[in-house]
């Protein structure tokens, strides 16, 4: 897929099934086991500081927990996911997407980790196995990543792979600080 094949499409498109491997990380499709990660991520405070408004409060833990096992169970979102596991052990400290933004016009790179698993270099490894898939699989010409204009650790990992900031855009309802990778 080249520049002149966008728009990209969430409906033609999807990760690969399988495994991953990387030196330290494993990263593997989700299913309904990886609820316990998923909710401990979404209802911390700290490791959502930088999303405004997707903090899952209490009042709607339930609610939300539900919702999330109906879309691990079989939904379309979760095609575009990785859970990311340490080498050896099935238990997800995060995740890493890698998809096709709404409007098809990129290709994003997202993660999210818990707390516990920050500042272990986690996020770049697994997030370098993800961006091979889309340079080398999917042969798309650039990526694209998002992140609060605050979140200095965010930004130094997409500097670490090579994105270069390109200023700020407004997506996710906020501007956000937007980084492009080129091929």
């Amino acid at each position: 897929m080249n520049r002149a094949a966008r728009p990209y499409s969430r409906e033609s498109m999807a990760l690969p099934a399988g495994v991953l491997h990387g030196a330290r990380l494993t990263l593997r499709p989700p299913s309904p086991d990886d609820i316990g990660c998923i909710m401990a991520m979404d209802t911390d405070a700290e490791v959502m500081r930088y999303i405004p408004g997707y903090l899952v409060t209490a009042e709607r833990e339930v609610e939300y927990r539900r919702e999330k096992l109906e879309e691990l169970a079989g939904s379309e979102r979760f095609k575009f996911y990785y859970m990311v596991t340490p080498a050896g052990d099935d238990t997800a400290v995060g995740w890493v997407l890698l998809r096709p933004t709404e409007d098809g016009e990129w290709i994003e790179l997202g993660y999210r980790f818990l707390r516990s698993a920050w500042g272990k270099g986690y996020a770049t490894e697994a997030s370098k196995l993800a961006l091979n898939i889309a340079f080398e699989d999917w042969a798309v010409p650039e990526v694209m990543a998002v992140t609060h204009p605050d979140n200095l650790a965010s930004q130094h990992v997409l500097t670490k792979l090579g994105f270069v900031y390109a200023g700020l855009k407004h997506i996710y309802d906020f501007d956000c600080a937007f980084f492009v990778k080129r091929r």
